[in-house]
């Protein structure tokens, strides 16, 4: 039985997958029989099995002009596993043809992302290390044209990660980075968001996102009794002063005033970053301690760990002491913002030393809030209780 093409109205046949006059999939959906090798139509390109011993032998070749005797000129599109792949490919470029000459690959493509997107949107060290990251770990994509990139090509990599916040991040950045690539109609479809993780990523994934912890008066004594271990300062000084844990490893020896008594740094978002922060009387030897410790070693950061090794060296210390492990090290931080209030600083001020945002006009525009104001709210956590 002969049915009409919607796109060039030719006759074709109700059992033919794709139009013999225009190529365009006769069906919404093609599926193909595994086993069967289909013929393409007149002028629509090529599929050639090259003799060498090759991982994808197949090359697919279009027809892109015609030289000046009528020859078809064929330009390449791509080498693939099978024949059907190959023939499936020819049919995607039939259904939205591009230049072959001007391809940008996934490479030029992250590039440009950065250039026009990503740098413009403010984001702290560890997110960007964490999105160059994820491009690193797409390295055997990169040459390959943006315009190629399927859900089997980004699910080979993930396949490759260990780690289920990795895994999300990764995903992350190749939703973002295709919703560009579509914004500026390099690609007609986000096959990023065409997937979602696997199940048992997705629960380890909101394992990691939950409610964190604050520390019991027994972990908090626990730690001040142990303040001889390097580890154990900085979990009490992220405790009262309120730092992310990233921010507090990157935290600079210039920008701590031992003698006016606070420090200065945060990179996360516009309202945390270049804040001061008073040192609270507690936990100012355990400053002193590691400003002279980074002196002597000719360090610039008071600390010797990077986030990652923070994180790691967070958790045996959890272990070796004897505390909940189920504690990570942005808890010190939801510690510090709990004391606080439980002990009656100011919001706006607990909010200021956080780096939280302020929305409330008066506060933000009209309120000027100096070292000495946010110290005298700081000092209301009464650290004697814990040691």
């Amino acid at each position: 039985m002969l049915i009409q093409c919607k796109e060039c109205r030719g006759q074709v046949s109700d059992k033919a997958l794709i139009c013999p006059h225009c190529g365009i999939p006769v069906k919404g959906r093609i599926t193909m029989d595994k086993r069967a090798r289909y013929r393409l139509p007149n002028g629509f390109g090529s599929i050639t099995k090259l003799k060498r011993n090759l991982r994808k032998p197949y090359l697919a070749r279009v027809t892109n002009a015609k030289d000046d005797q009528g020859r078809c000129i064929l330009k390449s599109l791509g080498y693939y596993k099978t024949y059907n792949e190959a023939y499936m490919a020819l049919i995607e470029y039939g259904k939205n043809p591009y230049d072959l000459g001007k391809l940008p690959s996934v490479a030029e493509v992250y590039e440009a992302y950065k250039r026009d997107v990503f740098s413009l949107e403010g984001h702290s060290k560890g997110y960007t290390r964490a999105v160059e990251r994820a491009f690193e770990q797409s390295s055997t994509l990169h040459a390959i044209a943006i315009r190629s990139i399927r859900p089997r090509h980004i699910k080979a990599v993930l396949d490759t990660i260990p780690s289920a916040h990795a895994k999300a991040n990764l995903k992350n950045f190749w939703n973002r980075l295709l919703d560009y690539a579509v914004a500026n109609e390099l690609v007609e479809r986000n096959y990023g968001r065409a997937f979602g993780l696997d199940p048992k990523t997705s629960k380890e994934v909101q394992k990691y996102k939950r409610t964190h912890l604050t520390f019991s008066e027994a972990e908090m004594r626990v730690l001040w009794k142990n303040t001889e271990d390097k580890a154990v300062k900085l979990i009490l000084i992220q405790c009262y002063t309120g730092w992310r844990p990233a921010e507090l490893c990157e935290l600079k020896v210039s920008d701590i005033n031992l003698q006016r008594g606070y420090m200065k740094g945060g990179n996360k978002t516009e309202s945390g970053i270049g804040r001061v922060i008073p040192i609270h009387s507690a936990v100012r030897p355990l400053v002193e301690y590691l400003y002279k410790d980074a002196i002597k070693a000719g360090r610039d950061t008071l600390s010797d760990l990077s986030y990652q090794q923070y994180y790691y060296v967070f958790k045996k210390t959890m272990s070796h002491f004897g505390i909940d492990e189920g504690h990570r090290p942005h808890d010190p931080r939801k510690q510090f913002v709990t004391m606080a209030l439980k002990a009656g600083a100011d919001p706006m001020a607990v909010k200021l030393i956080a780096g939280h945002r302020i929305s409330d006009v008066t506060e933000k525009s009209y309120t000027d809030r100096d070292l000495e104001w946010l110290r005298n709210d700081l000092e209301k956590i009464d650290a004697s209780v814990y040691k």
